[in-house]
């Protein structure tokens, strides 16, 4: 669901369904690289370092997290 609304565009509600899930599933990858754009889209931009930062714990080379941390040092 977080995705289609993502997609969609309702960050506010992908956001919901991205967070339930990083709370029942704290190491799920996926999960965690979406709610971090997530966070991007919405002006978190702290939280969405966070996320970034532990989706590159899991894979420290992944491209799309590497991009969205450097996005959220401007």
């Amino acid at each position: 669901m977080g995705l289609i609304y993502y997609n969609s565009k309702q960050y506010e509600s992908a956001y919901k369904h991205f967070e339930k899930v990083c709370r029942l599933y704290p190491f799920d990858y996926a999960n965690m690289l979406m709610f971090a754009w997530c966070n991007i889209q919405m002006h978190k931009n702290e939280e969405a370092k966070m996320w970034f930062r532990k989706v590159l714990l899991l894979s420290p080379y992944d491209k799309s997290a590497l991009e969205g941390l450097r996005l959220t040092q401007k």
